[in-house]
């Protein structure tokens, strides 16, 4: 593997987390989604 491969692996990995971290705070965050939705729709 050599780094350009290893570079889009861990951008790829993060990119992944970024998404599941984000799911997770929508889920767990209802009330605060509730008054700001137009800030979890941009996000979306």
């Amino acid at each position: 593997m050599d780094f350009n491969s290893l570079l889009n692996f861990i951008q790829t990995a993060a990119l992944i987390a970024a998404v599941f971290v984000a799911v997770f705070a929508i889920r767990h965050q209802r009330a605060i989604a509730k008054k700001d939705k137009t800030i979890v729709l941009l996000t979306l």
